[in-house]
C-alpha cells in the first residue's frame, strides 16, 4: 500500500520548483504507482519508452522516480541512473537534483518532510538528521573521490556520461582501481532504474543495458531482489523490443496547459548559408572567420553559436569578442574542469537560462559552444547560428532558442541560421562526427527550401518525411552482442584475463577505440622532470631524473590535499599525447614545429582526434599517473585507457576555462576549491590550503622551521604558525584575495594542523599544508564518509587504534543491517558471519607489529590485544615500507587470505550451508581473489591462533591458499552460479561497504568529528 497518492506529486513539485507540473508529468505519476501494484518488477512500473519533445520538461524524471520511490519503496530502485551523453548538460543536471536534494534534508513544509520521511526509512542507519538522497557526478575514476559508493541502501541519483557509468557496470570503471571496482559494479547492476535521456546519442549504450538486464533476470537466483527499470527519453527511442511507450496526448496534455502549448506550437525561422575564405585550407578556418559578421546580424540579444569542434569554438570566441569588444561573449565546452564549468555555467543561466525575463537585458551576449549543449540543456537564446550537423542534432540545438516559445508566442519569431563551407556539402566529404550526414542533411534542407526560411519548431513539417530525417540523421554505429562469456571476462576483476572484450564497442558500438585520459593541473609537479634534457645516463633514464624517494615525496605532498574530479578534464588521448609532447618547447621546437590546427577534439565521445601524437618523440615528456599511494612517473607513451595523469601548471592548456591546446599561460590550481567543496559536501572531511605563491596564495608570512627534516616541526612553531596563518585567513576575507587566487577563503575555517613540505624540484622552497576542521560533521548531514582506495595503506593504517573484537563486532552488525535493509533477510546471517570473520588473519603477529608502527615490542606487550586498525597514521610512503620491514611482514601478503585460511579450519564450520559464501566474502573483502588468488610469499610462516563465534582456529601463515587449486577460484564461480554476476558483487559490496562505514565511524567519534 503505498503512502503517497498520484495526487500529492502535485505538492511536492509545486512546492520544490514553484510551479505545477505538467500534465503528463501527474499522469505518468499515476501510471507508474499502478504499475507497480499491478505488475511489480516490470521495469520497474515505468514505460520503457519516455517519448517526448525537446523542451517538454524530460529531466523532471528524476523528480518522478524520487517521488515513486518514496511511495512505493518496495518496488522503486533506490538509485535513480540518469545519462545524457553531453558534459556540459551532466553539470546543468546535477545543479537540477541538489537542489532536490536541498529540499529533503532543509523541508520546508509538509509534504518534502513526508518525502524525507520514507526515502531516510529505506537506509539501516535512518536517523533524523541523515541525507535522504545522496547525489554525484560520475566523473573521472579517481581515487579517495567516490563517495556515492559508500553506502549501499541510501537512496541516490547519479548524473553520468556514458563512458563513466557503462565502464563501472561492466566491471571495469575507467580510473577505479580493480580492487574498487566490484563495488561500483555490483551497486550499478541492481537497484537502479536508468533514464537514458536522448537516447539517440547513445544506442549501443542503451542495446546493451538492454542484454545486461536480460541476463540478469535470466540468473537471479536466492531471493535477491529484482529493482532494476530502464527509460528511453527521446523522440527517437532506440527499440529495445519496447512493451510500452507514454507520449503526449493532443488535448489532455498540450492544449489543456499553455505553458506546454507554447513550448511544443513554437515557430522558429531558419535559413541556410555557405561561408568562404579565400585561402583558407580548412572549413573551420572560413568559419572562424565569417561567423562573427553573421551572428551580428541575428535580432535579439542573446545569441547563440554553436559549433562542431573544441578549438573552432574556442578560436571564434576570441574572434568575436576583437569584433564587437563591448559585447560579452561565453565560451562552453564539454572539455573544462567542472569547477570552471560550474562557475561559467552559473553565468550562462544567469542572462540565457529558460524563464530569463528578456526586458532586463541592455547589452549583446554570445554564448559560444559545442555539441555539448544539444541535448538537456534549459537555454533559451533569442536566436542562433549554427554549423551545419546531422538532422537530429541541429533539432537538439534549435530546442535551445526560444525554449519556452515566447517570441513565437508574440508574434516575432526566433531566427537560425544554418552555416557551412562547401567541402562540407559535398557528399564526398566523411565528417568524423557526422559521417556522411553532414552533405544529406544540407542537401535535404537547400532541395526543399533552397534560400527560403523554413520553420525549425518543435511541430515542424518542413523538414522532410519521416524517413528522409532519418537518413540525415546521426549515422548508426555497428553494435556488438555482450553475452555471458563476456561478463564472465569481465567480471574478473583482480587479475583481470590477459584476454576480455573491449569494454569500448559495448558503450559505443564497433569503431576504433576512443581512449581519454583525465588530466590534472598541480602546482606540486616538477616542470624539470616533466620535461628533462636529451641526455641519458647509463642505464638509459633521463639525466634528470625523478629518484624513487623524491617521487614517494611527491606522492605524499598530493595525498596532504588530494587531486578531485572537480579539478579534471577528460581529453582523448591522441591529443593529449601531442599536446604534451608540444610542451617540451626545449627539446622539440626545431625538430617538431607546434601545429595547433592537428589537435581537432569534439565533445562526443564517440569521435576522436587523429594520432599525431604519436608522431611525437613521447619518451622526452614524462607525467604522474596518479593511483593513490601506487601513483607512477610515466613517459607519455604509456598513458592508457581510464588513467588519470597531473602535469605541471606551466604547461599551459585551458583558455578561459576551456581546453585550448595552443594556451601556453600557466594555469590556475584548484587544489583547494575542490577540497573545501568536497568538505562543504561530505561530513568529516577537512579542507586544506597549501600556502605557497605556487598554489596562487602568496603570503610573506613563512611559518618557522628550524629542523632540516621539514617532516618535523616543534610543537611551539606549530602552534605560532597556525595563529599566523589563521590571520592571514582572516584578513583575505576582510577584502579581496591576493591577486591569483581563484576564490577567498571563509574565515571561519578553524586551522588544526600544519604539515610542512619540500617541493620536489629542490628549488622552490617549503610550503605548508594547513589543515581545517571539518565544514560539516555528521551530525549536520549524518552518514560517515570513509575515503579508500582498496589499499592496506588507506584501510588499515588509519591512525585509530581499534581492537580486533570491537571492530569485527561493528561490521557484523552493520551488515546484517544492510540486509535488512536491502530486503535480503535471508542472507542477512551469512553477511553478518563475513563480516564477523573478516579481518581475523590480522593477527598474524607480524600484522600486529605493522599496526604498530613497526614496533616490535610494543605490540608483544600491547595491553589492548589484537588491534584491527593502526596506532598512528604513517607520514609517508617511505615510512609505510620500513614499518613493513621492521615488522618482517611481507608487503602484498593478504590478511584476508590468512582469515579464510582460519576458516577453514574451524571445526564444523564447513558443514553450514551458507559456509562457501561466507569464505567467498572474507577472500574478497579488499577485491582480491576475483577469481584467482595473488601469489603469496612468505620466507618465514608464523602460525595464527584465534577464537571468535565459538570456533577456535589455528593456521599456519604458510596455507598455499594462493595455489590455483586450492579452492578460491572454484568457489568465486561457484558463488557466481549461485547469485549472478551481479548479485555476488552486490553481497561483496554490503560487506566491504559496512567495513568502510565502521572505520569511517570510529574514526569520527575517536577523532572528535561526531559531537553528540
Amino acid at each position: 500500500m503505498t503512502q503517497f497518492s498520484g495526487q500529492d506529486f502535485a505538492m511536492w513539485f509545486q512546492s520544490i520548483h514553484g510551479f505545477e507540473p505538467y500534465p503528463w508529468q501527474q499522469r505518468l505519476v499515476e501510471q507508474i504507482l499502478q504499475n507497480q501494484r499491478e505488475h511489480p518488477g516490470i521495469n520497474a512500473g515505468w514505460p520503457m519508452v519516455l517519448d517526448l519533445p525537446t523542451g517538454s520538461g524530460k529531466t523532471s524524471a528524476i523528480d518522478i522516480a524520487l517521488y515513486t520511490q518514496a511511495a512505493d519503496m518496495h518496488q522503486a530502485p533506490r538509485r535513480i541512473v540518469y545519462v545524457v551523453d553531453r558534459r556540459a548538460i551532466v553539470s546543468q543536471t546535477m545543479g537540477h537534483v541538489k537542489a532536490l536534494q536541498n529540499a529533503l534534508l532543509n523541508p520546508s513544509d509538509d509534504i518534502q518532510r513526508r518525502v524525507a520521511e520514507a526515502l531516510r526509512s529505506r537506509m539501516a542507519n535512518a536517523s533524523p538528521n541523515r541525507v535522504p538522497l545522496e547525489v554525484a557526478e560520475l566523473r573521472g575514476g579517481i581515487p579517495l573521490d567516490d563517495t556515492w559508493a559508500s553506502q549501499p541502501d541510501i537512496p541516490a541519483v547519479l548524473i553520468s556520461t556514458v563512458d563513466q557509468v557503462g565502464s563501472r557496470v561492466l566491471f571495469r570503471g575507467y580510473g577505479v582501481s580493480p580492487k574498487m571496482r566490484p563495488i561500483h559494479a555490483g551497486l550499478l547492476g541492481n537497484d537502479c532504474l536508468w533514464l537514458l535521456d536522448e537516447v539517440h546519442l547513445s544506442k549501443p549504450f542503451a542495446k546493451m543495458l538492454g542484454e545486461l538486464k536480460a541476463m540478469q533476470n535470466a540468473c537471479i537466483k536466492d531471493g535477491l531482489p529484482i529493482r532494476n527499470g530502464i527509460v528511453q527519453m527521446s523522440a527517437t527511442p532506440v527499440d529495445l523490443e519496447a512493451q510500452s511507450s507514454f507520449k503526449l496526448e493532443e488535448m489532455e496534455d498540450i492544449e489543456s496547459c499553455p505553458r506546454l502549448k507554447d513550448r511544443v506550437r513554437a515557430v522558429k525561422y531558419a535559413s541556410l548559408k555557405l561561408l568562404a575564405l579565400q585561402g583558407a585550407k580548412r572549413p573551420e578556418e572560413a568559419l572562424i572567420a565569417r561567423i562573427p559578421a553573421e551572428a551580428k546580424r541575428i535580432s535579439g540579444n542573446v545569441i547563440g553559436v554553436i559549433v562542431n569542434r573544441v578549438e573552432t569554438a574556442v578560436r571564434l570566441g576570441q574572434e568575436i569578442k576583437t569584433n564587437e569588444p563591448n559585447a560579452d561573449v561565453i565560451t562552453l565546452t564539454g572539455r573544462m574542469r567542472p569547477l570552471d564549468r560550474e562557475t561559467i555555467w552559473a553565468h550562462i543561466k544567469e542572462i540565457a537560462g529558460a524563464g530569463r525575463d528578456r526586458n532586463e537585458m541592455d547589452r549583446r551576449v554570445y554564448v559560444v559552444s559545442t555539441q555539448t549543449i544539444e541535448a538537456g540543456a534549459d537555454l533559451d537564446f533569442d536566436g542562433m547560428v549554427t554549423e551545419i550537423a546531422s538532422m537530429d542534432a541541429l533539432i537538439q540545438r534549435a530546442g535551445r532558442v526560444d525554449r519556452r516559445g515566447e517570441l513565437s508566442a508574440r508574434g516575432n519569431p526566433a531566427e537560425i541560421l544554418i552555416v557551412a563551407h562547401k567541402k562540407q556539402t559535398s557528399e564526398k566529404n566523411v565528417d568524423p562526427v557526422y559521417g556522411l550526414t553532414l552533405a544529406k542533411t544540407w542537401n535535404l534542407l537547400e532541395g526543399l527550401h533552397g534560400k527560403d526560411q523554413f520553420d525549425m519548431g518543435p511541430a515542424s513539417q518542413e523538414l522532410g518525411t519521416p524517413e528522409e530525417r532519418l537518413v540525415c540523421s546521426a549515422p548508426d554505429v555497428q553494435t556488438t552482442r555482450l553475452s555471458p562469456s563476456h561478463i564472465d571476462a569481465l567480471s574478473q576483476t583482480f587479475p583481470e584475463p590477459a584476454t576480455q572484450p573491449e569494454v569500448a564497442y559495448h558503450l559505443h558500438g564497433v569503431q576504433e577505440p576512443r581512449p581519454e585520459v583525465t588530466v590534472i593541473w598541480r602546482g606540486e609537479i616538477p616542470l624539470r622532470y616533466a620535461s628533462p634534457g636529451k641526455g641519458r645516463t647509463d642505464d638509459g633514464q633521463p639525466l634528470e631524473w625523478l629518484r624513487t624517494d623524491q617521487l614517494e615525496a611527491l606522492i605524499d605532498q598530493l595525498l596532504a590535499c588530494p587531486p578531485r574530479s572537480s579539478e579534471a578534464i577528460a581529453l582523448p588521448i591522441p591529443a593529449f599525447r601531442f599536446w604534451a609532447s608540444s610542451r617540451n618547447r626545449t627539446n622539440l621546437q626545431a625538430e617538431h614545429p607546434y601545429e595547433p590546427q592537428l589537435i581537432d577534439v569534439a565533445d562526443v565521445d564517440r569521435f576522436d582526434a587523429k594520432d599525431e601524437g604519436d608522431q611525437m618523440p613521447h619518451h622526452v615528456v614524462w607525467v604522474l599517473r596518479w593511483r593513490g599511494v601506487d601513483s607512477e612517473w610515466i613517459p607519455i607513451k604509456d598513458v592508457r585507457n581510464g588513467d588519470v595523469v597531473i602535469v605541471p601548471l606551466e604547461w599551459g592548456g585551458i583558455s578561459e576555462g576551456n581546453w585550448d591546446p595552443t594556451s601556453t599561460d600557466t594555469v590556475t590550481d584548484l587544489g583547494e576549491i575542490a577540497q573545501f567543496q568536497r568538505a562543504k559536501d561530505y561530513p568529516g572531511v577537512a579542507p586544506t590550503i597549501r600556502f605557497h605563491e605556487r598554489f596562487g596564495y602568496p603570503t610573506s608570512i613563512k611559518p618557522p622551521s628550524a629542523s632540516s627534516d621539514n617532516a618535523r616541526i616543534s610543537k611551539a612553531e606549530k602552534e605560532g604558525a597556525l595563529v599566523a596563518l589563521q590571520r592571514l585567513l582572516e584578513r583575505w576575507n576582510q577584502s579581496e584575495a591576493p591577486e591569483g587566487t581563484y576564490y577567498t577563503i571563509n574565515s571561519s575555517v578553524e586551522l588544526v594542523d600544519l604539515v610542512p613540505q619540500e617541493f620536489v624540484d629542490g628549488k622552490t622552497g617549503t610550503f605548508y599544508v594547513a589543515v581545517g576542521k571539518p565544514l560539516t560533521t555528521q551530525d549536520q548531514k549524518g552518514g560517515y564518509v570513509f575515503e579508500t582506495d582498496g589499499s592496506d595503506a588507506a584501510s588499515s593504517l588509519i591512525g585509530v587504534p581499534l581492537s580486533l573484537n570491537e571492530h569485527s563486532d561493528d561490521v557484523a552488525a552493520m551488515a546484517e543491517r544492510y540486509a535488512h535493509s536491502l530486503g535480503i533477510e535471508s542472507l542477512a546471517e551469512s553477511l553478518r558471519l563475513a563480516g564477523s570473520f573478516h579481518d581475523i588473519g590480522k593477527a598474524d603477529s607480524r600484522f600486529q607489529t605493522v599496526l604498530y608502527g613497526g614496533d616490535v615490542i610494543a605490540a608483544a606487550m600491547a595491553a589492548d590485544g589484537v588491534l584491527a586498525k593502526s596506532v598512528e597514521t604513517p607520514k609517508s610512503g617511505a615510512q609505510i615500507a620500513a614499518i613493513y620491514e621492521q615488522s618482517g611482514y611481507v608487503r602484498g601478503t593478504r590478511h584476508e587470505l590468512m582469515s579464510l585460511a582460519l576458516l577453514e579450519h574451524a571445526q564444523s564450520f564447513e558443514t553450514r550451508p551458507d559456509a562457501d559464501l561466507v569464505k567467498h566474502l572474507v577472500a574478497t573483502h579488499h577485491g582480491y581473489c576475483r577469481s584467482i588468488p595473488p601469489r603469496q610469499d612468505d620466507p618465514k610462516p608464523v602460525d595464527v591462533h584465534v577464537s571468535r563465534e565459538g570456533y577456535d582456529m589455528e593456521a599456519s601463515s604458510a596455507h598455499g591458499l594462493d595455489a590455483v587449486s586450492s579452492g578460491v577460484t572454484d568457489r568465486f564461480w561457484a558463488m557466481t552460479e549461485r547469485f549472478g554476476w551481479y548479485g555476488l558483487a552486490w553481497l561483496e559490496a554490503v560487506l566491504r561497504l559496512a567495513d568502510h562505514h565502521e572505520s569511517a565511524r570510529q574514526s569520527a567519534v575517536r577523532s572528535g568529528t561526531k559531537r553528540r
